[in-house]
C-alpha cells in the first residue's frame, strides 16, 4: 500500500506511535485528510468539520497539512498545554523570577564551533548557560566537516552541566534545538552516520553548484526562493552522489544538524519548514519536498524527514536521553528552526520593516517583510512568526576579520582588548585615509565573487596598530552598509535593526556600524539562537499562548544606538570610494592567483 507522504515509515512508525501513546489505534488510509489550502479541499474540510473533530477526539484520525502531520494525541496535548498555562498563571509561577521557581525552558544551539545551552525563564531572564566545543576538520583545502556525533556529545555535556546548576527544583517545561541551516547528515538503514557532515562554509561543491545554476537556476529560484551556491545542501548531496558513490548508495535517511541532535533526545524523524528551506529541496510555497529539486541530486523523497511547524512538539525526552543530559524524562521537545531565524525571533525582530545586523564570524543584514521577496542576490526564508519572511544579505568575514588581524599582530589575548579599543578610539573616523576590504574568504553580497581578496588601501608611514584595527572595524561596517544598500534597492526597507553577534559587544564597533548604515541599532536582551529555541519550546509546551506572545513577553531593548548625522555622511562618501576601489582591484586579485614561480 502506498504510504502517504508525511506519515512515519514502517521502520520508524511504531516508536512514533508509542511515544504519542496511541500504538493500539489503527489509522486507516482513508482517515488521513490532506489540507493544502486549495479551495476545493478547504471547502470539503469545512463541510466535514464535525466528522473531523469527532475523529480527532476519538484518536482515530491523522490530519496532514502540507507534508507535516498532526495526530490526535497532539490535539490532546495542546489542550493539556493550555491547562498547564492556566495553572502556571493561577499559581503565580509564571514569571519565575525567584530562584528555582517557575517554568524553565531549555534552548540548545549547535553553533559553528560549540554548542550553547540556555535555560530561560518565562519572564525572559536567563537562569543559566553552558557551552561545549567540538572540532572542525579540514581534510582538504577549502573543505570543512564536522562529526555529527560530536554535536550530540557536546549537547549532552552542556545540558548535564547546566542541569546540575539549576538543581532539582527547576520546572523544566520544554526543550528546543537550533543550528545553522544547510548542514545535511546522511544516515544508513540503521540510522547510523555514514560520513562527516559537509558544512555551509565548505566550497567543494562549487562546480556542482555552478552547473546546477547554469542548467536549472531559474527553476531552483522559483521553487526554493534562493539561488544555488556551493553552501546549500542540494549542492552538497549532489557532490556526494557524484564523488562518493559507495557512501551515497548506503543513504536511507537525511536529517539536518539540529534534527539529528534533537532525534538523539526523542527518536523522532522530522524537520521544520524553515530548516527544510535551507536544503533547497523544498518547494517553499507548498512546504512539500519538491520532485524536481530532489531529482537534481537525485534523492528519494522517502529519505527526507516529515515537515512540521517550528513550535510543534515532536517527541519527549526518552529515559536514555534523560540519563545522558539530566533533562527529566518525558519533557516535551519541539521541532525548532535554523539559527538565524531563531536569533532574529529571540531578539524581537517580529514585524515588517524591522531588521537584524549581525557582527559574528560572518556578517548579516536581515530584513523582515510581510511577504517573501526572493532574489538571487540574497537569501529568503520563512520567519517563526506565521506569515512573516526574512531576507538575509551576507558578508563572509566580519568579526573574523578582527580576529585575523589580532592574530597577525600577536594581540589575541583577552586582557589586551581594552587596550586595543582605547587605541582605536584615539583614531579619527576614516582611519586617517586607511581603507580595508574584508574579503579574506572572497565575498557574498553584493558581488558573489570567491576570487576577491582583502586589502588595505592608503597605508602610510604614520599609521599605527590602532589605525589598522580601526580600519578593519570600519571596513566590516562598510561591507554591512553595502549589504543594507543591496536590501534597499531590492525594496527591503528597515527603520531600525537589532544588533547581534560577538563583534557587537564592542561599543565602538556598534557605533561605527550604526553610523555607516545610517539607522538606529537596538541592543536586545536576548541575542542568542538558543534563546529563540527556548521560546519556541515554551510555545509548544503551553507556557506561552502564541509565538508572538513569547517574543513580546520576553524580548526587550536594553540600549538604542543612534547614528551621528555628520559621521554618517562621511561614511556614505567613504562607501562610494570603498566600492570604486573594489572594482579597480578585483581583476588584480584574480591575476595574482595565477602567478607562479
Amino acid at each position: 500500500m502506498r504510504r502517504h507522504y508525511g506519515e512515519p515509515c514502517a521502520s520508524h512508525g511504531g516508536d512514533q506511535e508509542r511515544r504519542h501513546g496511541h500504538a493500539d489505534r489503527s489509522t486507516r488510509p482513508h482517515d488521513l485528510l490532506p489540507v493544502t489550502g486549495a479551495s476545493a479541499e478547504g471547502t470539503a474540510l469545512c463541510r466535514h468539520a464535525h466528522l473531523l473533530v469527532a475523529a480527532v477526539l476519538r484518536g482515530r484520525c491523522v490530519v496532514g497539512i502540507g507534508t507535516h502531520r498532526y495526530v490526535a494525541a497532539d490535539y490532546q496535548a495542546r489542550a493539556a498545554r493550555a491547562r498547564r498555562r492556566r495553572r502556571l498563571q493561577c499559581t503565580g509561577a509564571w514569571g519565575g523570577s525567584d530562584e528555582g521557581r517557575g517554568p524553565v525552558l531549555i534552548g540548545v544551539d549547535i553553533g559553528q564551533s560549540a554548542c550553547k545551552v540556555t535555560a530561560l525563564r518565562a519572564d525572559g531572564t536567563i537562569a543559566g548557560e553552558r557551552n561545549a566545543s567540538y572540532p572542525t576538520h579540514h581534510p582538504h583545502p577549502g573543505w570543512a566537516e564536522q562529526n555529527p556525533d560530536d554535536w550530540t556529545a557536546a549537547a549532552d555535556r552542556a545540558c548535564r552541566e547546566l542541569m546540575a546548576t539549576l538543581g532539582d527544583r527547576a520546572q523544566i517545561e520544554g526543550v528546543g534545538v537550533t543550528a545553522a541551516a544547510h548542514h545535511g547528515v546522511i544516515l544508513d538503514a540503521s540510522r547510523t552516520v555514514i560520513r562527516p557532515c559537509i558544512l555551509l562554509s565548505d566550497g567543494r561543491a562549487a562546480d556542482e553548484a555552478a552547473e546546477l545554476e547554469r542548467r536549472h537556476g531559474d527553476k531552483i529560484l522559483a521553487r526554493g526562493r534562493n539561488r544555488i551556491t556551493a553552501g546549500w545542501t542540494l549542492a552538497h548531496l549532489r557532490w556526494l552522489a557524484l564523488h562518493e558513490p559507495e557512501a551515497w548508495s548506503r543513504v536511507r535517511h537525511v536529517l539536518f544538524a539540529k534534527d539529528y541532535v534533537r532525534s538523539s533526545l526523542t527518536g523522532d524523524n522530522v524537520t521544520d519548514w524553515i530548516e527544510a528551506e535551507g536544503s533547497l529541496l523544498l518547494n517553499a510555497a507548498t512546504r512539500r519536498w519538491d520532485d524536481l529539486l530532489c531529482e537534481l541530486v537525485p534523492i528519494d523523497r522517502a529519505a527526507l524527514p516529515a515537515i512540521v511547524a517550528p513550535e510543534q512538539v515532536v517527541g519527549h525526552v526518552t529515559s536514555v536521553a534523560a540519563a545522558r543530559t539530566g533533562i527529566p524524562e518525558g519533557t516535551p521537545v519541539v521541532a525548532g528552526c535554523s539559527d538565524t531565524a531563531a536569533e532574529a525571533y529571540a531578539a524581537g525582530a517580529i514585524a515588517p520593516r524591522q531588521g537584524v545586523v549581525k557582527i559574528a564570524t560572518a556578517g548579516n543584514v536581515n530584513v523582515m517583510t510581510e511577504h517573501p521577496l526572493p532574489s538571487p542576490r540574497y537569501f529568503t526564508y520563512s520567519h517563526p512568526i506565521p506569515g512573516l519572511s526574512y531576507h538575509a544579505v551576507a558578508t563572509n568575514s566580519a568579526a573574523s576579520s578582527r580576529s585575523w588581524l589580532q592574530h597577525v599582530l600577536g594581540t589575541e589575548s583577552g586582557d589586551q582588548y581594552a587596550e586595543l579599543d582605547r587605541e582605536m578610539e584615539s583614531v579619527a573616523p576614516g582611519s586617517d585615509g586607511l581603507l580595508f576590504h574584508p574579503y579574506l574568504l572572497g565575498e557574498r553580497a553584493p558581488c558573489f565573487d570567491v576570487t576577491l581578496r582583502a586589502s588595505f588601501v592608503g597605508i602610510a608611514a604614520h599609521h599605527t596598530r590602532g589605525h589598522l584595527l580601526r580600519a578593519v572595524l570600519e571596513g566590516v561596517a562598510l561591507s554591512l552598509a553595502d549589504c543594507a544598500d543591496v536590501a534597499k534597492r531590492a525594496g527591503l526597507e528597515f527603520d531600525e535593526a537589532r544588533l547581534l553577534g560577538g563583534g557587537s559587544r564592542s561599543r565602538l564597533w556598534a557605533q561605527i556600524t550604526a553610523d555607516a548604515i545610517g539607522r538606529p541599532l537596538l541592543r536586545p536582551s536576548l541575542t542568542d539562537a538558543s534563546c529563540g529555541a527556548a521560546l519556541l519550546a515554551g510555545v509548544g509546551a503551553g507556557v506561552f499562548s502564541s509565538i508572538r506572545e513569547a517574543a513580546e513577553r520576553c524580548s526587550r531593548v536594553v540600549e538604542r544606538i543612534e547614528p551621528d548625522a555628520q559621521r554618517a555622511a562621511g561614511y556614505a562618501r567613504l562607501l562610494e570610494i570603498y566600492r570604486a576601489v573594489r572594482e579597480e582591484i578585483a581583476p588584480f586579485a584574480r591575476a595574482l592567483r595565477e602567478v607562479t614561480f
